[in-house]
């Protein structure tokens, strides 16, 4: 057991240094890197909302992920990923809810990627009035 004991304590021995090199002292950050880090969390958090898009969809790409719209005359798209919330009236769905035509509205995350899709019920269309007869 002696020989045993006394190999394995040379062993450590010569390997300390080794895996005391590997692993080296992180470096103090200068005082202004945390400052500069926190404005830019704040300015722009993962996942926040930064803009709202509401159009009319003119396309789907489901290999590309994209989503043409038609916002009020400006052609507008909206890009997919997994991660992408999908909504309509009567709760959640999937993104093959989303076809030509149907209206929607979404918030954009920091990376203008579509964080969620609003589908809306297409506006009902206006009566026709009938000619009265006498």
């Amino acid at each position: 057991m002696t020989s045993r004991a006394g190999l394995l304590a040379a062993l450590l021995w010569l390997l300390a240094p080794a895996a005391l090199a590997a692993d080296p002292p992180a470096a103090e950050p200068s005082p202004a890197a945390p400052a500069k880090a926190e404005a830019a969390k704040a300015e722009r958090p993962p996942g926040a909302v930064l803009d709202e898009v509401t159009g009319t969809v003119t396309s789907v790409d489901r290999q590309r992920q994209v989503v043409t719209l038609d916002a009020g005359g400006a052609p507008g798209e909206l890009r997919l990923d997994r991660n992408t919330l999908v909504y309509q009236p009567g709760g959640a769905t999937t993104v093959l809810s989303i076809v030509p035509g149907v209206l929607v509205r979404s918030g954009l995350d920091s990376a203008r990627r579509a964080y969620w899709v609003q589908l809306r019920p297409p506006e009902p269309a206006a009566p026709e009035k009938k000619p009265e007869s006498s």
